[in-house]
C-alpha cells in the first residue's frame, strides 16, 4: 500500500497531507450523515434523538474548526 509510505514526503509542509486527509474523511462521514438522515426523513417524521444531534453539532463543529 503505497498512502501511508508517502504521506510525510510533501516538499512544502509535511503534514499537510494527514490534514487532509483527517479533513476530507470527517467532510465524508458529515455528508453521509447528511445523506442518511435526508433519506431516513423519508419514510418517517423527522425526529432526531438526542445523541444523534449532538454527533451531528459535534461533527459539524470539527469541520468548522479543523478548517479554520
Amino acid at each position: 500500500m503505497a498512502f501511508p509510505a508517502y504521506i510525510r514526503d510533501c516538499p512544502a509542509e509535511p503534514r499537510l497531507p494527514v490534514y487532509m486527509v483527517a479533513g476530507g474523511a470527517a467532510g465524508a462521514a458529515g455528508a453521509t450523515w447528511l445523506l442518511w438522515a435526508q433519506l431516513a426523513s423519508r419514510s418517517s417524521p423527522p425526529s432526531a434523538s438526542v445523541p444523534e444531534r449532538l454527533l451531528a453539532y459535534t461533527l459539524t463543529a470539527f469541520l468548522l474548526l479543523w478548517y479554520l
